[in-house]
């Protein structure tokens, strides 16, 4: 019976030091257990494993915690009390955090599992900007530009607008750089960048 009693606290830190949230509901909707990582990703009080806690409890708690508009509290709780998407999926927080979630079904009801991916998610969105930004001007490189501007003319003809097109060269930009060096011709090609973003509408692609 000890080393029953032992295996069971084991157990219980390891959930409780997991770098994941977890929380398992049973098939009535409440929420058998709950780990602190769960408990701190919401703002949640620790109740774990108190069967009078239903998810229409935990969306109240969610929903005054703040972190979440009250759509998507509604929603993320109907998704746990239902099971109907397993995941994984995003939801952002108002605080700016990106939290992913997933479900998974069990015999005996439902467990949902929480991740904090917000400096992950920021790291691709990054990734992803430099892959279609030139590093000097901010200005879309050749990639962004070929596929936002076929995205962009597909549009437009499809509801039968036009479109322009400009192309600009500088004259005599190797002799600036030639003469003053290439940091100067660095600096001229960010204030062309510049005046072209602030003459250009909103919806032109520089």
């Amino acid at each position: 019976a000890r080393d029953k009693i032992d295996l069971a606290e084991k157990l219980d830190a390891a959930l409780d030091h997991m770098d994941r949230g977890l929380v398992i509901l049973d098939h009535a909707g409440a929420a058998r257990f709950w780990n602190q990582r769960f408990a701190a990703i919401f703002n949640l009080p620790q109740a774990a494993g108190d069967a009078s806690v239903t998810a229409r409890k935990v969306r109240l708690w969610i929903l005054r915690s703040g972190l979440l508009r009250a759509a998507n509290a509604e929603a993320l709780v109907q998704m746990i009390a239902t099971g109907d998407v397993e995941g994984p999926f995003d939801l952002p927080l108002r605080d700016g955090r990106i939290i992913e979630i997933s479900m998974r079904h069990l015999s005996q009801g439902l467990i949902c599992l929480v991740e904090d991916v917000t400096a992950a998610r920021h790291e691709v969105a990054r990734i992803n900007r430099l892959a279609r930004t030139d590093a000097l001007t901010g200005l879309s490189n050749r990639m962004n530009f070929e596929e936002a501007g076929t995205i962009r003319l597909r549009r437009d003809l499809a509801v039968g607008h036009g479109a322009l097109m400009c192309c600009l060269d500088l004259d005599g930009f190797k002799r600036i750089n030639d003469t003053y060096g290439h940091p100067v011709g660095d600096r001229l090609l960010q204030l062309v960048a510049d005046r072209l973003k602030g003459a250009s509408g909103h919806d032109a692609l520089v």
